[in-house]
């Protein structure tokens, strides 16, 4: 089975013989990045030699298609190209049935090893006809799949939900730093007595001149940079200097208030 373990130069050559039959044939081609729990390296290494793959891996992806073809991308991940797949449903049912068939454990050396496959595919765009256009937006699915969702097919809008985030991830630090990030102050009041129980600070940012960013987007972009920790004491002093603001009016009849605040759990 080695023989189906293309290099990836070779692979991406594949790609586009496959996108030029489609076009003549009225065809599309589905590639699916797929990620594994790989076997432990000795194994492999016992197991499928050269390649360092289990054969019993490889066996089940070619089971797919006859004309499926498999590259290495890194550890525990294969890219895989499905050709000759004639409308979106076939490739999502395509897409499927590779994650089904390595639902199953693979036995080496007399023990069952749990693969936990994820899938992430792309079909083939003819506005856009690209063999590191699917790639990419395999991998970008692939990055949505979770436990709930293990196979993932991509969508335009997420290249275009993806470029947005890389924008938003490259300016949100300095949006902190600037002041741009705001703290706006909600009130909570006891349902029986009407009576102010507390107010929560919530953090807002509004892109200069580019409109509003949900707290829904930003907050766990925050995290996933390391930068949480300095937006929760940016809001929180923002919402103190709000506070004190409220309590030097003197027609306010301001009284101690508690303040409520979301952070991340270290």
């Amino acid at each position: 089975m080695a023989e189906h373990l293309l290099s990836p130069a070779r692979f991406r050559e594949a790609i586009e013989i496959e996108i030029r039959r489609s076009v003549l044939d009225d065809q599309t081609l589905v590639v699916a990045a797929l990620a594994v729990r790989p076997p432990p390296a000795s194994v492999g290494a016992r197991t499928a030699g050269a390649a360092d793959l289990p054969q019993e891996l490889l066996t089940r992806i070619r089971s797919v298609n006859d004309n499926v073809r498999v590259t290495r991308q890194g550890d525990g991940q294969l890219l895989v190209l499905i050709p000759s797949i004639r409308r979106r449903p076939d490739g999502e049912r395509v897409v499927n049935h590779l994650r089904e068939v390595l639902d199953d454990p693979i036995s080496i050396d007399g023990f069952d090893h749990h693969l936990t496959p994820r899938v992430g595919a792309a079909m083939l765009d003819l506005d856009s006809p690209s063999a590191d256009l699917i790639i990419e937006g395999a991998a970008l699915a692939l990055d949505q799949c979770d436990h709930l969702n293990p196979a993932m097919m991509f969508h335009p809008y997420q290249r275009v939900r993806q470029e947005r985030r890389d924008q938003l991830r490259g300016e949100l630090h300095q949006a902190v730093l600037d002041g741009e990030i705001e703290a706006a102050l909600q009130p909570a009041f006891d349902l029986q007595t009407g009576a102010l129980v507390a107010v929560e600070a919530l953090a807002r940012w509004d892109r200069r001149d580019r409109g509003p960013v949900p707290p829904l987007e930003f907050i766990p972009l925050a995290t996933e940079i390391g930068i949480d920790h300095l937006l929760t004491g940016h809001v929180l002093n923002r919402a103190i200097e709000l506070l004190g603001t409220v309590a030097a009016r003197p027609t306010t009849g301001f009284r101690p208030v508690t303040l409520w605040l979301n952070v991340t759990p270290t």
